[in-house]
């Protein structure tokens, strides 16, 4: 991610002299591509694993998450401490694709996340969800991601919302 970016921040500079000397219009469709280059680089690397997560933990990377999302997410309870880093992973790959899918839909969340002893507990309450089952075939990768570190994943339906629930031994 950072050499790529780097080499389009390099090109972006060298565009920026080419358009200060001639002003053509395929130059400035080209600046603005290239910013678009540079901000689908910047998600897609914040996706595969975001700098917050590594850096200031799971609460920072899951605000982050919630801030940059264009559905509403509610984050009703985070957790202050630092745990493993495959928990938090596991946490925030839960929640990263549980927006996923309620983005698709147009739906709000709800998060809470607790530690409790030696368990992280994360709830996800998606209001727009089709069923239990639904969400959990959609979230078979994660719900494989847990079961390695001996967690469990479940949903189950409450009052016509459905409540992901997983369960991340820290210890």
């Amino acid at each position: 991610h950072d050499g790529a970016q780097q080499r389009l921040v390099g090109v972006g500079l060298v565009l920026g002299m080419a358009r200060a000397r001639c002003s053509l219009p395929a130059l400035d469709a080209a600046d603005a591509d290239l910013h678009r280059a540079i901000d689908d680089l910047r998600d897609v690397a914040h996706g595969i694993h975001p700098v917050e997560l590594s850096d200031e933990g799971l609460a920072a990377a899951l605000e982050t998450l919630a801030d940059r999302a264009t559905v509403p997410v509610r984050l009703a309870a985070l957790p202050e401490d630092r745990m493993a880093p495959a928990v938090e992973t596991a946490a925030y790959v839960l929640v990263d694709e549980s927006l996923r899918l309620a983005t698709e839909r147009g739906c709000p969340l709800t998060v809470v996340a607790r530690r409790s002893g030696d368990v992280l507990d994360v709830e996800v309450r998606d209001d727009g969800a089709p069923s239990a089952e639904a969400v959990l075939a959609e979230l078979v990768d994660v719900a494989d991601r847990i079961s390695v570190l001996d967690g469990r994943l479940e949903a189950r339906e409450d009052g016509g919302v459905v409540v992901i629930r997983a369960a991340l031994p820290c210890a």
